[in-house]
């Protein structure tokens, strides 16, 4: 059929543009992370991932797009969770405070690879 390469190539897109990843965020005090890279400007976005996510520092200086109650924000792998579950992620706190005040501490956030 003629149709179904069309098909499979929508599909694939449509698929691709949803969030792979799903769970809790919280944030942190950031500084020199496992990857390496010095948070010399505090008003850097960055994010820590967990064990799985963090594939043993391939997914240094990668981008990750967080997206919360409308709110997005893109932040570079820094660092590994390695108390994050799969899903769960930690953030700096200028990244954090793009999507919710620090005094939440917790929220459920969805993400990706950018």
């Amino acid at each position: 059929m003629v149709y179904l390469p069309v098909f499979a190539t929508l599909l694939s897109t449509i698929l691709c543009s949803v969030n792979a990843y799903s769970g809790n965020a919280t944030w942190y005090q950031s500084s020199v992370g496992g990857c390496s890279v010095n948070d010399s400007n505090p008003e850097d976005f960055l994010v820590a991932l967990g064990p799985s996510e963090y594939n043993g520092g391939a997914s240094c200086s990668g981008l990750v797009r967080i997206d919360y109650d409308g709110k997005s924000v893109v932040a570079t792998v820094n660092d590994l969770c390695p108390t994050c579950p799969p899903g769960n992620i930690d953030l700096s706190a200028t990244a954090f405070e793009e999507l919710a005040e620090l005094s939440e501490f917790l929220i459920s956030v969805t993400w990706d690879f950018v």
